[in-house]
């Protein structure tokens, strides 16, 4: 039976299948979680429906970057914004119910979050709402 132990992660060594061995690994230094989830709920209508999936996470990027907003970035060798959508949704449908989670490294509002960031986005592109986790 395995145990829990806070802040580690377990690493199994498997061949042909069976377990041979397992260790606990601390996470590397400057590895941090997000101190902050927000979900928000966003609308794609009009021409931004010829945006695809891809284009749309660098449009939050970008957008979360001229906000100015605390994103939390990833620590592996190519860092990125930790922004998700949960469903990619077909090129050329509109929709008034997409979700979209922010991962954030400091505390802030859900409402300022959605004030900032309808502020930035192109028409056809709306926040409708946001909460915390």
């Amino acid at each position: 039976m395995l145990r829990v132990i806070p802040n580690r992660f377990l690493i199994s060594v498997r061949r042909n299948s069976f377990l041979v061995d397992f260790f606990w690994l601390k996470p590397a230094k400057g590895f941090q979680s997000s101190i902050m989830v927000i979900y928000a709920r966003f609308s794609k209508t009009g021409e931004m429906r010829y945006l695809s999936h891809l284009d749309l996470l660098r449009l939050f990027q970008r957008v979360a970057r001229r906000a100015n907003l605390p994103i939390s970035i990833t620590k592996g060798f190519n860092p990125h914004m930790r922004i998700s959508i949960n469903k990619a949704l077909k090129l050329g449908l509109e929709s008034r119910d997409e979700r979209v989670t922010f991962y954030l490294d400091k505390e802030i509002n859900a409402g300022v979050l959605m004030d900032r960031l309808n502020h930035q986005l192109p028409p056809g592109i709306r926040i409708l709402d946001a909460k915390n986790k």
